[in-house]
């Protein structure tokens, strides 16, 4: 049987966990100091937070002539009769989303290519062909690495029987 470990006994103010054996330092309960003067503890994250930084983010009443947008808590104009969308010019659409006027796009419009585009695809092309072409040949040298007494012994049939078939 082998002898057991003897521990040694924990510090003051540590106790020793039943799992890992080792010391650890006991939590005392933590308290909760209060807040300085000027700040609140939030319910939400327990942390304690500025009052006046809270009172700046408290919306302020719109000014006359305005409303609050609830979807944006933004202040918006209250339409008027002068906010009448104007017409587009011509050649121009308005936008049923932003109301605003865009340019109509046409559908026939030719598109005209870049010669720099065309060089791109040729570079690019050329460029697989090469790396293609590489990994083939290493592919084939490999091959006949591997199969090299298996091509020897039937290069060395062949000439024989060509010597064997001219009669010499």
């Amino acid at each position: 049987m082998p002898p057991r470990h003897v521990e040694s006994p924990c510090p003051v103010g540590q106790y020793r966990h039943p799992e890992t054996r080792r010391c650890r330092k006991i939590e005392a309960a933590k308290t909760i100091t209060p807040c300085k003067d000027g700040y609140y503890r939030s319910e939400e994250t327990g942390r304690c937070r500025s009052i006046a930084s809270v009172a700046a983010k408290t919306l302020k009443p719109c000014p006359e002539g305005q409303f609050r947008n609830s979807a944006t808590g933004r202040c918006k104009k209250i339409a008027s009769t002068d906010d009448i969308a104007k017409e587009c010019p011509e050649g121009f659409e308005r936008n049923p989303q932003t109301k605003r006027c865009r340019k109509i796009k046409s559908a026939n419009m030719p598109t005209v290519g870049s010669a720099a585009a065309e060089v791109k695809q040729v570079a690019g092309a050329t460029w697989g062909w090469w790396v293609f072409g590489g990994v083939s040949l290493l592919a084939v040298g490999y091959g006949v690495w591997q199969w090299r007494w298996e091509i020897s012994q039937f290069v060395r049939k062949i000439r024989e029987s060509i010597k064997s078939a001219s009669g010499k």
